[in-house]
């Protein structure tokens, strides 16, 4: 139930109407209201008083009212789809989730949609209302609220389409997914409890789970898959994780069964596939876009090593707060007395490689972004004393050695890349 609820969450926040729709039906509640309010007593005697206005007055103020929100709501969906538009050309597809998870748009466009469905109804129910004041200063309220929020989109419109603050936007995710991700509650790599699942599941007979169609592995509700494993006291091993693209009949895991194995259907049932990849079980996909940009940025028709270096910052900064943490084990389990599900989990080393691995290659001849990535290496050994993780920041550091010195032009080049190579050895020697 969970994984659908994550998963049903992620598709209303990265799609453009709910909001506009819920703001939409609020504005219809309201038109209804004012008009009754309109009605009451008290109400009644202070819209004579200090809002005097006609029915004809208030129908060519709503008239005016729902014309003019109509043309800017137009305006709003046209500058959504142009920064769209451009954001896609320029930094890639994977970045329109940004962009469709700005609340700022809809709730702007929400709010001129709303505006034009109150002054609509408002017109329809005119003929009942005799002093219609209350109505006219909420009709006046929600189209200035709109216009000045209209004004604060078109800076916020502005301000999304750099580079630094849509790589920013990311990183600050990919934090929060690497965060989570780190949670060690239900999970342990103990080798005492890793040898007993392997015994038990060498007892076993076993069937292979399929996958029901092509697709994206969102997620897998683990929790659940547990329970039913337990009630059949069935062991399951997953072979496959979140992010990774599966073909219809490819194979999810292996379900090792004790009598028999009529629980497959439902064990299946947790593994929810989606046609696109979403960040929902999978920190990876914040990676490769931040790297998508990256790679964009050193292509030769872009040409922007600055945005380059900006992507490096910021995954240099991701990668530092797990590079001295004890990732999660492959165990999955709510007892460590009664473990059932062995699953496939990404390592410090993929985490590593699927960020600087495209890097470097797409870095080669270039030595601003090739030096921000040695510096790299110096800064993140900074931030650890892991043997294992050391040494990988030392297999980055001889690639980049072996690509910089390489493709060096010129001596005053060769000595500032040797520079910063000596620099980063020293750091990760002394570590």
């Amino acid at each position: 139930m969970k994984q659908i609820f994550d998963s049903l969450l992620e598709k209303l926040r990265t799609s453009l109407w709910p909001l506009p729709a819920l703001i939409a039906l609020g504005c219809l509640c309201l038109s209804q209201l004012s008009l009754r309010l309109n009605r009451v007593g008290a109400l009644r005697q202070f819209s004579e008083q200090y809002l005097p206005v006609s029915d004809n007055a208030l129908q060519n103020i709503l008239t005016a009212i729902a014309g003019s929100v109509v043309s800017f709501g137009g305006v709003v969906l046209s500058m959504t789809m142009v920064s769209i538009t451009l954001a896609s050309g320029q930094f890639g597809p994977k970045v329109l989730r940004e962009y469709l998870n700005n609340t700022l748009a809809k709730l702007t466009l929400g709010l001129f949609i709303g505006t034009f469905v109150f002054c609509i109804v408002t017109l329809t129910t005119l003929p009942a209302v005799t002093v219609p004041g209350l109505t006219v200063l909420t009709a006046l309220s929600l189209a200035l609220l709109s216009f000045m929020l209209f004004v604060v989109f078109i800076h916020h419109t502005t301000l999304s389409l750099q580079a630094d603050r849509i790589v920013r936007s990311i990183a600050v995710q990919l934090e929060a997914a690497l965060a989570l991700y780190c949670d060690h509650r239900h999970t342990s790599d103990k080798p005492a409890l890793l040898g007993r699942w392997q015994e038990q599941a060498a007892r076993r007979p076993q069937c292979l789970l399929r996958a029901r169609r092509s697709g994206y592995l969102e997620s897998v509700d683990y929790a659940a898959a547990e329970a039913i494993l337990q009630e059949h006291k069935a062991l399951l091993e997953i072979c496959c994780r979140p992010g990774e693209f599966l073909i219809e009949g490819q194979i999810l895991g292996t379900l090792y069964y004790d009598d028999n194995h009529d629980c497959a259907s439902a064990i299946t049932d947790q593994f929810l596939l989606a046609p696109l990849r979403t960040p929902v079980q999978d920190p990876e996909f914040a990676i490769t876009q931040i790297t998508q940009i990256a790679e964009r940025a050193l292509s030769p028709g872009v040409n922007d090593p600055g945005t380059a270096i900006t992507c490096i910052d910021w995954l240099v900064a991701a990668i530092a707060g797990i590079i001295d943490r004890e990732l999660p084990g492959e165990l999955y389990c709510s007892d460590e007395n009664d473990v059932r599900i062995k699953r496939k989990r990404p390592d410090f080393d993929d985490f590593f490689d699927i960020t600087f691995d495209t890097l470097r290659e797409h870095a080669r001849g270039n030595r601003q972004v090739l030096l921000c990535l040695i510096r790299a290496c110096a800064t993140l050994a900074g931030y650890t004393r892991r043997p294992a993780r050391l040494a990988s920041l030392q297999t980055l550091l001889d690639s980049l050695a072996h690509t910089a010195l390489k493709d060096a032009d010129c001596p005053q080049d060769e000595r500032k890349l040797r520079t910063a190579l000596q620099a980063a050895q020293s750091a990760i020697g002394t570590a």
